[in-house]
């Protein structure tokens, strides 16, 4: 008798449809007759500015956000870098042979859900915990998500860890990425009308909203002004 495949098809099925979901709900679009330029989104960055989250929520007064380019190669930034109360690095930038530059200190590794997925497609099934933590196993990953099924891949490594090889995994809130789109769009529609002059309604021929999207740097840095005592 031949393996009914019908629910391995539907299960498919399902993940395409949370990911349309997915996708839709972080674009946020805006009430029909509000503007991005009639205060509206300025008004919502102030409040969101001036909210004032507690201490208890603040993990460093300082910290420090570096990407994976090579603008630090030469700069002997290592000790500063360090001297942090917070460092966090970006898609398990490397450190191993450049701690002159970049410092040797990290406290949280934030990485979009692609990094996750090649490193679980190669070490899942040799490695409890997939050993996908650059930095060692106590630095947690705190991960984006890009697509709802590579959330598959933190399951499967989270399955698979031990107490001697454990998995410590933060995963970002949807509502962050959403906060991050609109910040994302608001000011490429700034930028749109002052190069142009033409009006944001024009702004969607110029750029195909389905695919517009922000680094994953922009919703690190969000992140850190969340976690920091900004002064």
């Amino acid at each position: 008798m031949k393996r009914r495949r019908l629910p391995s098809v539907l299960f498919l099925l399902a993940l395409a449809l949370l990911s349309l979901a997915f996708r839709r709900y972080l674009s946020l679009p805006l009430p029909i007759g509000a503007s991005w330029f009639a205060g509206g989104s300025d008004a919502l960055l102030r409040r969101l500015a001036a909210i004032d989250v507690g201490g208890d929520q603040i993990l460093a007064e300082v910290a420090a956000l570096l990407a994976n380019s090579g603008i630090l190669l030469g700069s002997r930034r290592g000790t500063q870098i360090d001297a942090h109360d917070l460092v966090i690095r970006l898609n398990n930038a490397r450190v191993a042979g450049f701690a002159r530059n970049v410092g040797a200190q990290t406290g949280i590794s934030f990485v979009n859900s692609n990094i996750l997925h090649r490193c679980a497609v190669r070490s899942a099934v040799t490695t409890p915990g997939c050993g996908c933590h650059t930095y060692g196993r106590t630095v947690p990953l705190a991960m984006y998500v890009c697509q709802p099924a590579h959330l598959l891949d933190a399951l499967i490594c989270n399955a698979t860890a031990t107490p001697e090889s454990p998995f410590p995994l933060l995963v970002i809130d949807a509502r962050l990425g959403a906060l991050c789109a609109r910040i994302a769009k608001y000011y490429s529609m700034r930028c749109f009308v002052a190069a142009t002059g033409q009006p944001p309604s024009n702004w969607t021929r110029s750029h195909d909203e389905r695919y517009f999207h922000y680094l994953s740097a922009l919703q690190a840095v969000v992140m850190v002004l969340g976690a920091c005592e900004v002064r």
